[in-house]
C-alpha cells in the first residue's frame, strides 16, 4: 500500500481506538521499517515475515529513567538467559 494508504487507515483506526493506531504505527513504522531498511539479509529473513504475521511484535524501547527519550544515551540491555531473556536498564 501506499504511504497515503496506510496513513488513511491508520487515521481509522485512530477515530476508533488511539491505542490501537498506536501500535499499528509503532510495529510498522519503528519496528518493520527499521529493520527492513537498516537489517542484514539474516535479520530480515527472521524478522520481518514473522512480523507481517504479528507472531513477533515489532517496537523499540525509548524511555529511561535516567535517560528520559534521549535514543543514543539508552543504557538498557538484553541478555538472552535458558528461559528466555534479562532486561537491566
Amino acid at each position: 500500500m501506499t504511504t497515503l494508504e496506510a496513513g488513511a487507515l491508520c487515521y481509522e483506526f485512530a477515530k476508533r481506538d488511539g491505542s490501537v493506531a498506536t501500535f499499528v504505527l509503532v510495529h510498522n513504522a519503528i519496528g518493520m521499517a527499521v529493520v527492513d531498511r537498516l537489517g542484514d539479509e539474516e535479520q530480515k529473513a527472521r524478522l520481518l515475515p514473522a512480523g507481517v504475521n504479528f507472531d513477533r511484535i515489532m517496537s523499540f524501547g525509548l524511555t529511561e529513567p535516567l535517560n528520559g527519550s534521549d535514543a543514543s544515551g539508552l543504557q538498557t540491555t538484553a541478555t538472552k538467559t535458558e528461559g528466555g531473556w534479562v532486561l537491566n536498564g
